[in-house]
């Protein structure tokens, strides 16, 4: 007898409940990033300011503060649609390490007296959850979990022809 392949199955968080619960995380992060987003495109010469004295880009701050905002407008644009998902991921966990790294970590301390918390928090969350992103994809309510539930789907009728 040949053994026969068993069908593929489809990634749990292609169920409602995960993919439901990814759709809404996706929602909430290009919404905060994409207020972010907003916020430096109408201020470009204050984020620079921000660059030029935090960090050792000083002479590059322009440069930066536009491939900032384009890098955070391409997130918002690639989490809403769900298209690209775990690219996004990449994408918002490499902006917020640099934030920390050579903006708000480098230049201080970030654990201050009197603060509650840390600075730093919220770019520690993007972090995560870009990170998460790039490892678990968008769910099926996103572009790129109807593209994968097709080829599944292919592979699935190859198999079985």
């Amino acid at each position: 007898t040949v053994p026969t392949t068993p069908p593929l199955a489809l990634p749990t968080t292609y169920r409602f409940l995960p993919s439901t619960g990814l759709l809404l995380l996706r929602i909430v992060t290009a919404g905060i990033v994409g207020v972010r987003a907003f916020m430096h495109a109408m201020n470009i010469p204050d984020l620079a300011k921000l660059w030029a004295d935090h960090t050792i880009f000083a002479t590059q701050a322009t440069t930066i503060a536009w491939a900032q905002t384009g890098v955070e407008a391409l997130i918002v644009v690639l989490l809403v649609l769900g298209l690209g998902t775990r690219v996004a991921g990449a994408l918002l966990a490499i902006l917020a390490g640099c934030l920390l790294a050579f903006m708000l970590w480098g230049a201080a301390n970030p654990f201050q007296p009197g603060l509650v918390g840390f600075i730093g928090e919220i770019e520690v969350l993007q972090a995560a959850v870009g990170v998460f992103f790039l490892t678990a994809g968008g769910g099926r309510a996103a572009i790129d979990g109807g593209i994968h539930q097709g080829r599944i789907e292919r592979k699935n009728e190859r198999l079985i022809a």
